[in-house]
């Protein structure tokens, strides 16, 4: 059942949205104004923080091999990213898949801009209720918008969106 409304959501394409105000338990949605706490890993095993990226704004995208929706927007992240490469914006791509799955997405798909790495943990821990989702962070680390299903990231307007967001 809950696979089917992962699908469902996944396939629908919604306006930025902030989540209900909860208590911060471990498998509370983030929200606006929440501060990320997690772990990557990247293709060579080194492992980095959300607090790593203190004083840099970022883009975080929960993402799956098997959501179509999430391997369809890539290129348009690829596009915002590249766009977006004189305000310092790191685009990351977390996938809570086995390592053997995620580095074979890697080995076949080609990105320049894009940070695709492995969560440490699992998507369901951070609350998300669908995929695609992501946050746009400022340097301090504070969520400024959540975006749940795929966009259209490469259009004008959602550059802008997350230019502003990020500042």
């Amino acid at each position: 059942m809950l696979a089917v409304a992962l699908l469902v959501a996944a396939c629908t394409t919604s306006q930025p949205q902030e989540h209900p105000s909860t208590e911060g338990g471990p498998n509370s949605p983030i929200k606006v104004g929440d501060k990320l706490s997690a772990t990557f890993i990247r293709a060579d095993g080194t492992q980095f923080k959300t607090k790593d990226l203190a004083g840099k704004p970022y883009f975080l995208n929960f993402w799956a091999t098997w959501c179509k929706p999430c391997i369809v927007e890539m290129p348009d992240l690829e596009t915002a990213s590249a766009e977006l490469q004189g305000q310092e914006v790191r685009f990351i791509l977390a996938s809570d898949e086995p390592e053997a799955r995620v580095n074979k997405f890697r080995q076949s798909h080609s990105y320049e801009h894009l940070e695709i790495v492995r969560l440490d943990g699992s998507v369901g821990s951070y609350g998300v209720m669908a995929l695609p989702t992501s946050y746009l962070v400022d340097a301090d680390g504070i969520v400024r918008k959540v975006y749940m299903g795929a966009q259209h990231w490469e259009k004008p307007e959602m550059i802008d969106e997350i230019s502003k967001s990020v500042k």
